[in-house]
């Protein structure tokens, strides 16, 4: 019967939403995005409730095991469940069960389409363009200078783990790194930056987030999430607060706690101290 129906005159008039770095994502050269084009890193959980016609030069994606662990289940996308052709599938919103199917499914009317209704709630559509983004470009060089090194300029040192780094990257991730290496401090002097205390393993992914913009969803753990705070690391600390509250368990929920307490006056840190104060 929906298949029947003619879409709503306001489905006629919807210009196509524009993806950009902050609505969509890029894995082997091809764009992801919601279709109603929801973040990929937003915890505000939701459901696209009404009908929205795919745009032009987009489809609904395929069901795939690649997707589901690259894509659907490695960003939270302000929903619990994305759709694609056929099935569902966990987003990080809950980490444990990230990438794992769940029975749902898509109802189409016309060009437009959202997903079934029923009990569950907080389910979006998972879209893909094959259209390389302009903006991917600056990803694709990132990605190259991250990899190969070449003419880096300094080293961030971490026990004994050194990595070539690029002055200009890291003053552009890090308002801290920036003062450090633009004044008289000796890392400037030194073009060499000595973090201490730390595991190196995390020190890697601060640096590989500052290239990239984007570390495994295994590497999100408090410790990261302290990291990304003290180097100012915008990007990198919402995104591990997302992942970290995601996955809170009676094991980590205390030094969780401790952390969000201290920073429960941040505007951005307001939402997960609430949640969390839920959960206890």
């Amino acid at each position: 019967l929906c298949e029947s129906l003619p879409p709503p005159p306001f489905l006629h008039a919807m210009a196509a939403p524009v993806s950009t770095r902050e609505t969509c994502v890029v894995h082997k050269g091809v764009q992801y995005a919601t279709l109603d084009f929801t973040a990929p890193m937003s915890r505000e959980r939701g459901t696209q409730k009404e009908f929205i016609e795919v745009p032009d030069g987009w489809e609904v994606a395929p069901d795939s095991e690649e997707l589901q662990e690259h894509v659907i289940g490695k960003y939270p996308w302000g929903t619990y469940v994305l759709l694609v052709h056929g099935k569902g599938y966990r987003t990080s919103v809950q980490a444990a069960s990230a990438g794992r199917e769940f029975p749902a499914e898509l109802v189409w009317q016309g060009k437009s389409c959202k997903p079934s209704s029923g009990p569950w709630g907080n389910m979006r559509v998972l879209i893909r363009s094959l259209k390389w983004p302009e903006w991917a470009y600056c990803d694709e060089l990132a990605s190259s200078m991250w990899k190969r090194k070449l003419f880096s300029d300094c080293e961030v040192v971490c026990g004994d783990e050194v990595t070539p780094c690029h002055r200009s990257v890291l003053a552009h991730a890090s308002p801290v790194l920036e003062r450090m290496l633009s004044s008289g401090m000796v890392e400037s002097k030194e073009q060499r930056v000595v973090i201490r205390d730390e595991e190196p393993k995390t020190v890697r992914a601060l640096i590989e987030f500052m290239y990239l913009g984007e570390v495994s969803v295994e590497e999100h753990d408090v410790e990261l999430l302290r990291l990304a705070e003290s180097y100012q690391v915008g990007r990198l600390f919402s995104a591990s607060l997302a992942t970290v509250m995601a996955g809170i368990t009676n094991d980590n929920i205390v030094p969780v706690a401790r952390l969000l307490n201290a920073w429960r006056e941040k505007p951005e840190v307001e939402h997960a101290w609430a949640e969390l104060i839920e959960i206890v």
